[in-house]
């Protein structure tokens, strides 16, 4: 699997500067995402099938079948936290506006502070969706990793919601 238009979108997309531009180079990104990722699930679908077949006969997974497991559950999740290196800077800038907006709370505002405070909500409301992004992906990744660290004793349950999961992402192209 390679990369289909990606850079070139980008590149555009700084050239130009416009907002369809970087729409485009959005799209471009988002089709490659989902290419990488059913490439990858295509990839390793043999090994998911193998796992399955020891799951459903009630045999626990091995740290390998969970380490290839991991992948198909959270692997999206543990590449994007390892690779985000914005997170301090997302953290600062909110606190700069949550400290600039104080200063709105208390404050009567005419029409040209009601302008200036929508900007500042605007960013506030973007660094919020950028941190609350990395912080899902983040606990996914922890409750993954609670949730067979040191697992000894496999439940049929237990090993039946991994057979749901795992089935699901192995048969629907949009998980």
């Amino acid at each position: 699997m390679r990369l289909q238009g990606v850079t070139s979108a980008m590149a555009s997309a700084r050239d130009a500067m416009t907002d369809h531009a970087f729409q485009r180079s959005a799209t471009i990104l988002n089709q490659n995402q989902n290419s990488v990722r059913e490439t990858l699930q295509h990839m390793t679908s043999g090994d998911i099938r193998q796992i399955l077949d020891r799951l459903q006969s009630g045999k626990a997974p091995t740290p390998g079948d969970l380490d290839i497991i991991k992948l198909w559950i959270v692997g999206d999740a543990d590449s994007y936290t390892r690779m985000e290196n914005n997170f301090e800077d997302w953290l600062e800038e909110y606190a700069r506006l949550e400290d600039i907006l104080k200063e709105y709370e208390e404050k009567d505002c005419d029409a040209k502070d009601l302008f200036r405070l929508q900007g500042i909500l605007e960013d506030a409301i973007r660094v919020s969706y950028d941190i609350s992004n990395f912080l899902e992906k983040q606990e996914r990744l922890a409750r993954f990793e609670a949730t067979v660290k040191d697992k000894t004793d496999w439940d049929r349950d237990s090993l039946e919601f991994l057979v749901g999961i795992l089935t699901e992402k192995l048969y629907r192209s949009d998980v």
